[in-house]
């Protein structure tokens, strides 16, 4: 475990990202529940397509560069820093739902969830309950599959913040998910985590890839097999610009570095 339980930071392709094992990221993410802030945390899970679409939209990029902690969820995060002088380690979005519901010591955090069907979010609650038995649902929401308006915001900060929070979860889809869990940040100063399919995983609406492919950096190929229709898109086409955006900032990431 870290000493200091505010995590330092490296740019990767111009985005500030935390550096740190997933225990210290979780151990940050407890503290950070635990003092509370008026602006709160807004947490991002950034992989290949988080970065491409940051690339098409300033405002997404303005964001993650802003935010309060931006976790290297994708295996190539950690591979094209591995030869450099602060490299990064993955931590994927569904170790981390795991791991902070099973709580600090045993002790976990009052928890909201806002994101998925009713029925999914049913299946989700049962098997907190059994597998995490210590965590207390204070809350779960299953918002419309549309833009929010701002009145729809309000409303969600509201039920969070009357409901004693002190960590939302939200899994709708990048970078929906992710203005949301700004805002809701700024207005209920909670720990907000913006964990995209984790609920899916965790409930087993959808297969989680084999230990052996989330090794070897090829995850992305499991998913974009078991949902060809609407993923190709996103891991082929994504994945370019992926590659471009590294290219492009590999010298000026290293320069940075060794600046700090």
């Amino acid at each position: 475990m870290a000493k200091s339980k505010i995590l330092p930071t490296r740019l990767f392709t111009g985005i500030p990202v935390v550096v740190g094992s997933t225990e210290q990221i979780v151990e940050s993410i407890f503290h950070r529940a635990r003092i509370r802030s008026s602006r709160g945390c807004d947490v991002h899970l950034l992989e290949m397509n988080g970065l491409a679409i940051a690339t098409r939209s300033p405002d997404f990029e303005s964001l993650l560069s802003s935010a309060c902690m931006v976790v290297a969820d994708g295996r190539w995060l950690q591979f094209f820093t591995r030869w450099t002088i602060v490299p990064l380690t993955q931590t994927r979005g569904e170790d981390l739902f795991r791991a902070v519901l099973a709580g600090d010591g045993g002790v976990p955090l009052d928890s909201y969830f806002l994101g998925s069907t009713p029925s999914e979010l049913g299946r989700l609650a049962e098997v907190i309950e059994r597998d995490f038995p210590l965590t207390t649902i204070v809350g779960m929401e299953s918002p419309p599959f549309r833009e929010f308006t701002d009145a729809e915001v309000l409303g969600f900060a509201k039920r969070i913040s009357d409901s004693g929070a002190q960590i939302v979860w939200i899994g709708i889809s990048t970078p929906r998910q992710d203005f949301l869990a700004t805002k809701l940040s700024e207005l209920t100063g909670s720990v907000v985590v913006a964990v995209g399919a984790a609920f899916d995983f965790l409930s087993r609406n959808k297969p989680s890839a084999p230990h052996w492919m989330r090794r070897f950096g090829v995850e992305w190929l499991f998913r974009l097999v078991s949902e060809p229709t609407r993923l190709w898109r996103r891991y082929l086409g994504g994945g370019l610009v992926f590659l471009l955006r590294v290219f492009l900032h590999r010298k000026s990431d290293v320069e940075k570095l060794y600046e700090t």
